[in-house]
C-alpha cells in the first residue's frame, strides 16, 4: 500500500501505508506500506484485482484482509485485517498539491 488517506475505512483498519520514499523511472514512490495478499481468501495479485475484488462489495460491508507487513528487521509478518467498507471518493487527495 503505497499510501492511506487520513479518515478512510483503510485508515480506521489500521492499513499501513508507505513512509520511505524511492525514486523509479515512473517518479517517486513510497515504500514500505502493508502487501495485501488477499480479500476474504482470495488471493489478490496487484492493485487492478483488488479494486475489482472490492468493487463487487457495498460500502458498510465488511471484509478480510490478509496483509505482509514489515516487521523493521528485513522481513514480514502475516497480518489479518477486518475493514468496513466505505464509499469510494470521487478523487484521491495529491499530497504533493497545494490543497492535499
Amino acid at each position: 500500500m503505497q499510501s492511506v488517506q487520513k479518515g478512510t475505512a483503510a485508515a480506521k483498519a489500521g492499513i499501513h501505508g508507505g513512509t520511505v520514499s524511492t525514486n523509479t523511472e515512473n517518479g517517486q514512490v513510497a515504500v514500505g506500506g502493508d502487501i495485501i495478499v488477499s480479500i476474504d481468501g482470495k488471493k489478490i495479485n496487484g492493485s487492478e484485482e483488488l479494486a475489482a475484488a472490492i468493487s463487487t462489495h457495498k460500502p458498510g460491508q465488511t471484509v478480510k484482509l490478509a496483509v505482509k507487513r514489515a516487521n523493521g528487521s528485513g522481513g514480514y509478518e502475516d497480518k489479518t485485517v477486518t475493514v468496513t467498507l466505505g464509499a469510494r471518493p470521487d478523487s484521491v487527495p495529491n499530497p504533493e498539491s497545494p490543497e492535499g
